[in-house]
């Protein structure tokens, strides 16, 4: 049981990573976007794909 939920973390890490990625940049562009410059989105994605 350990070893699968070991294998399923490892493989699905990364799809809960940018999903939270995907989460942060439509919270962003919903709310955060107009109260802030343009170029802190880029500055949000840089950050979220460097982790």
């Amino acid at each position: 049981m350990l070893v699968i939920l070991i294998f399923v973390n490892t493989v699905v890490i990364d799809k809960r990573i940018y999903i939270l990625c995907a989460w942060i940049h439509t919270w962003y562009a919903e709310v955060a976007a107009p109260k802030m410059k343009s170029g802190g989105k880029e500055f949000l994605l840089m950050m979220c794909l460097l982790g």
